[in-house]
């Protein structure tokens, strides 16, 4: 991710950082299905979060919650990602922020070098 640094002012390559890795190993972040159902379990019975899941009956449903996950993601929303992350690596490697025309150049000679946008698509 480029962000602005003021001391040097120029833009600068920061890696993405998962907010999961940042949490401490004892700690557990819920996926959006099971806080929802965390959050409607909890106003209906007026209890806390540890109370809840200190019953068997709400921790199966949470657990059942955390199984689903997220949607599968469609083609579009796939082939967006992937190109997202071809952008990253292509920054990354040459040292180019995404708006400089040498950076369309060098993202294009990489599509090419992996089978052209047809093949790179279907990953």
């Amino acid at each position: 991710m480029w962000k602005f640094n003021k001391v040097i002012g120029d833009f600068e390559w920061t890696p993405y950082e998962n907010p999961k890795k940042l949490l401490s190993p004892d700690v557990h972040k819920m996926n959006k299905n099971e806080g929802k159902l965390l959050r409607r379990l909890m106003a209906e019975t007026g209890m806390n979060e540890e109370e809840v899941r200190s019953i068997k009956k709400y921790r199966k449903q949470l657990s059942d919650a955390q199984d689903r996950g997220e949607t599968p993601l469609t083609l579009n929303e796939m082939a967006s990602k992937s190109y997202k992350e071809l952008c990253a690596l292509v920054s990354r490697e040459s040292g180019l922020p995404p708006w400089h025309p040498k950076f369309t150049r060098t993202l294009s000679k990489k599509i090419e070098s992996q089978g052209g946008m047809s093949a790179w698509r279907l990953r």
